[in-house]
């Protein structure tokens, strides 16, 4: 009997899990029959796990002790307070992936406990590194991290054998992701990538939020995001009118009794159009255009060369993310024959296939990096050895050498750059017990290899000694730090 590798696509509003079932990629469902499964967890009073779509219909009366939108937290050191208890995004993740685990059992009749996991293309290390560690906690050998665009390009390939050059938008709860790609006898090859961890459609829905409830404070003077219900039931309401306004013109937020007065009850009733809805979120369609023009033109690539645009989440159902795509490049075929909300596990399912033996569909794909690389050296610059872009698996070398004389130790400290310019610290470690020379006598070579999971692995070699040394611990500063803290000291590049 063959291995069962499944595909997740673990999501920030929703997750999903497909396998390999009579020749074809199967999405699974849940124990409630659906193939999205929240990405929401909430804990009982005897501090029980909830998980899905349970979880998430009593987030409203339950806010205290619900996590949502864990993944955004993914590659920092925030922890969510529940009945007294910190819980990191490792830990949160963790659990989503054990019920998608549990789901793909209970469809293959036995146990599952290897995977291919989408991430955003963006992603960087720290945030990959917490991927296969929440994998870990749910028991799951990850087989291969695979980029979200990179995912759908691929279940495009099982139902267009064609040769074509595509324009990957995709848009999640949380994450953007902008791709170009060529296509050919199977081949993918990743020839731009940009996109944010920061622009997503909860952006979208937080802000119909922030209108309803300014609407509401100007009418009765109440402030409801200080109520916590009140809150989370805006949040509900908004996000069912932004995907509702994918459909129609016009829709009605109404929320009875969602506060009160000395005088009674108050309800919440508010006509939105799509049109509000995009004046709305104007800088988010801004941003986004800017990410779609900035890809073409950072890698080079004309506007013209796109034949094929693949739409992936769910908010690029929406009427104006098409029309973007149109002014940037008019007169496109633009696919909707793939469900945007499931191309992602697909294209995992199909790789997990391909792992296991299970698909005999042949198809190759070369990814790349959508971050800088590089080295602090003893002066605080950065040293860039693997520039954004770059095709992997790959591995550069630097020659670095001492700062002073019969200096004992060096400090590699690992960067990386990120598409908006903001460097992150991936961790650092020291190269003790050096011999005694002049300073720039002492040659190390410092290596970045990148694995075809995107992961990264930093080894320095003393070239006089043979001595190798590479990092073992991760420093997990907060995502959303200014800057970093000065590590590297003792090299410069040669």
């Amino acid at each position: 009997m063959k291995e069962r590798i499944i595909g997740i696509d673990l999501g920030t509003t929703n997750s999903l899990v497909s396998c390999i079932k009579d020749g074809r990629v199967e999405v699974i469902v849940n124990e409630r029959g659906a193939r999205l499964t929240p990405s929401v967890v909430s804990f009982s009073q005897d501090g029980q796990a909830i998980v899905g779509e349970i979880a998430r219909n009593q987030a409203v009366l339950n806010n205290d002790v619900t996590i949502v939108n864990c993944k955004r937290k993914m590659g920092s050191d925030h922890q969510f307070m529940i009945r007294g208890r910190h819980f990191s995004a490792i830990e949160v993740s963790a659990l989503i992936l054990r019920k998608l685990k549990v789901s793909a059992a209970q469809r293959l009749g036995r146990s599952v406990d290897r995977a291919v996991i989408t991430v955003p293309a963006h992603f960087n290390e720290k945030q990959r590194h917490h991927t296969i560690k929440a994998a870990e906690m749910a028991e799951i050998e990850v087989v291969r991290l695979l980029n979200e665009p990179t995912a759908a390009a691929i279940a495009y390939g099982l139902y267009h054998n064609k040769q074509a050059h595509l324009l990957v938008i995709d848009i999640g709860g949380g994450t953007t992701d902008i791709t170009l790609m060529n296509f050919k006898n199977g081949l993918f090859t990743v020839k731009g990538t940009s996109g944010s961890s920061r622009l997503g459609g909860v952006d979208l829905d937080m802000a119909v939020v922030d209108w309803l409830g300014e609407n509401f404070k100007q009418e009765h003077g109440i402030q409801l995001k200080d109520d916590p219900i009140a809150h989370q039931q805006l949040i509900i309401q908004a996000e069912q009118a932004k995907i509702d306004l994918s459909q129609t013109d016009m829709v009605e937020v109404f929320i009875p009794f969602i506060s009160g007065t000395a005088d009674g009850p108050l309800h919440l009733r508010q006509a939105l159009s799509r049109k509000k809805l995009e004046e709305l979120n104007n800088s988010f369609f801004d941003r986004l255009t800017q990410l779609i023009t900035a890809t073409i033109d950072d890698y080079e690539l004309d506007p013209a060369w796109v034949t094929d645009v693949v739409f992936v989440g769910g908010v690029t159902r929406m009427p104006r993310i098409k029309q973007i795509v149109q002014a940037v490049i008019p007169d496109r075929v633009m696919w909707n024959d793939l469900n945007p909300d499931e191309a992602p596990v697909l294209g995992a399912g199909a790789l997990a296939g391909k792992f296991s033996g299970q698909n005999e569909n042949f198809f190759i794909f070369k990814d790349m990096t959508a971050n800088e690389l590089g080295i602090e050296d003893h002066y605080g610059k950065f040293v860039s050895l693997i520039n954004r872009g770059t095709i992997y698996p790959v591995s550069a070398t630097r020659l670095f050498t001492t700062t002073m004389d019969n200096q004992p130790d060096i400090t590699i400290h690992l960067l990386q750059k990120t598409g908006d310019g903001e460097i992150v610290s991936l961790g650092s470690f020291s190269m003790t017990d050096l011999p005694p020379r002049p300073a720039g006598e002492l040659p190390v070579d410092v290596t970045i290899n990148i694995t075809e999971s995107g992961l990264i692995k930093v080894t320095a070699l003393n070239l006089e000694d043979g001595n190798e040394q590479f990092i073992t611990e991760r420093v997990d500063q907060p995502w959303d730090n200014e800057g970093y803290a000065r590590r590297g000291s003792g090299l410069e590049v040669v």
